[in-house]
């Protein structure tokens, strides 16, 4: 598993968090945005998937008002796995019109 995270200059209001968690021939992603200072966001989660079974893309958003310390689920979804798993998982947080943090998380079935 690759992760990363890329915050904006200036003072971090938010902290883009993805989880992938296995469990029994399905892999469970969960997207949060955690408030580090007041503000809003628009959070969009995009998921790429492909494996033996096909290829998927999905994406989903929402609007976050943040303040120190919240913690707020952007999104939660789960897949099939097969053979030859590649995924892809990022999150996006916008805020006037600024991408002011992002994550991505990335596994392969090599």
């Amino acid at each position: 598993m690759c992760a990363s995270a890329v915050l904006a200059d200036g003072d971090a209001m938010v902290i883009p968090q993805i989880d992938m968690t296995p469990q029994d021939g399905i892999i469970a992603v969960e997207a949060r945005a955690l408030g580090m200072g007041a503000g809003r966001v628009t959070a969009t989660l995009t998921i790429e998937k492909s494996d033996g079974g096909g290829t998927i893309s999905t994406s989903q958003s929402r609007d976050i008002t943040l303040t120190q310390g919240s913690d707020d689920l952007v999104a939660s979804t789960s897949f099939s796995v097969q053979p030859d798993l590649a995924l892809t998982a990022t999150l996006t947080m916008v805020s006037d019109g600024v991408v002011v943090a992002s994550s991505t998380v990335s596994i392969a079935d090599n």
